[in-house]
């Protein structure tokens, strides 16, 4: 079953009715939004609604996290976990082709009245799981910003995770890069008391999930091992900063930050937290360490298939 939002196709064929929090009247009030309002007004809204999903969502900044990714017209990029649109657009500006893959249908939704205009997206609505022996081309990149913490709410565990990424690697054209990025389970900004994404928690990630919640955070080093155990190679790390929701520069071990460079610390998270100590102060001391790419608030792994194992 295919619909059309303006010029977007929105594939229901593999939708699985399982549309978590669709009756959250967050997601009416965003579909409104973005059907009547232009997205220039965005930042005006955001100030208006104060409420941080929102911020998430439709805030622009949400863009920069694309600024390391070489994109030109001649490529088909595959966006796994896409939600409400917030890089679909500036990747479909950049691309020849997007194909997104959403679980969530209102969000799906949301993305094709975002996005109307543009004439080389389509949203394939479902499981990436179920929707990835459909996929009958091959992408030069695939993207997975925050992908592999979500897929874990529904896909637990290590291998999990490791299952997906050789589903995405299945439709990587020869030469072409898959994109994670996450946030790091010991990223300062836990420890400085910014509440854990997944359960809302203060210090939320910095212990062990019980096992009710069955999530799955990364370290720098987890990472990497759950890269090279689904047969792919990294090429670069990038450390975004503050961190990727909302990244203002991006670091890398070519070009590590300085004393004294990160000091948009506290203001840059859109849940309310706690302020015990000096960020900036500790980032400094990091530093110095040379400890910054361990306490990182996020990760940013550009990777291709390695050889056969």
């Amino acid at each position: 079953m295919r619909e059309y939002i303006g010029n977007v196709c929105l594939d229901l064929s593999m939708d699985s009715d399982r549309d978590t929090g669709a009756d959250d009247l967050l997601w009416d009030d965003m579909l409104h939004i973005v059907q009547t309002e232009d997205g220039n007004d965005f930042s005006r809204i955001i100030e208006e609604k104060q409420d941080a999903r929102m911020v998430y969502h439709l805030s622009v900044q949400r863009q920069n996290i694309l600024a390391a990714l070489d994109i030109d017209k001649e490529m088909d990029v595959l966006e796994i976990g896409s939600e409400c649109g917030a890089l679909t657009g500036r990747l479909a500006q950049r691309a020849e082709s997007v194909t997104c893959t959403e679980v969530s249908k209102k969000k799906s939704e949301i993305n094709a009245w975002r996005n109307c205009q543009c004439e080389n997206v389509e949203i394939r609505v479902g499981r990436f799981e179920d929707i990835h022996t459909g996929l009958t081309k091959q992408y030069d990149l695939i993207t997975m910003v925050g992908t592999l913490e979500k897929l874990s709410d529904v896909l637990t565990g290590e291998l999990s995770a490791v299952r997906i990424l050789q589903m995405a690697g299945e439709h990587v054209k020869p030469g072409g890069s898959i994109v994670i990025v996450v946030n790091n389970k010991y990223g300062l900004k836990y420890w400085a008391g910014c509440r854990n994404e997944k359960n809302g928690q203060f210090f939320g990630g910095l212990k062990a999930y019980t096992d009710e919640e069955e999530r799955q955070s990364y370290t720098l080093d987890s990472l990497r091992k759950l890269i090279e155990r689904a047969g792919f190679e990294e090429t670069k790390c990038y450390y975004p900063y503050p961190e990727y929701r909302f990244a203002r520069c991006l670091y890398s071990d070519d070009y590590l930050p300085g004393r004294g460079e990160l000091t948009t610390n506290m203001n840059n998270f859109v849940e309310d937290r706690l302020f015990l100590f000096n960020e900036t102060q500790v980032y400094d001391n990091l530093i110095t360490d040379g400890l910054f790419p361990l306490f990182s608030n996020s990760f940013l792994i550009l990777c291709h298939r390695g050889e056969s194992r």
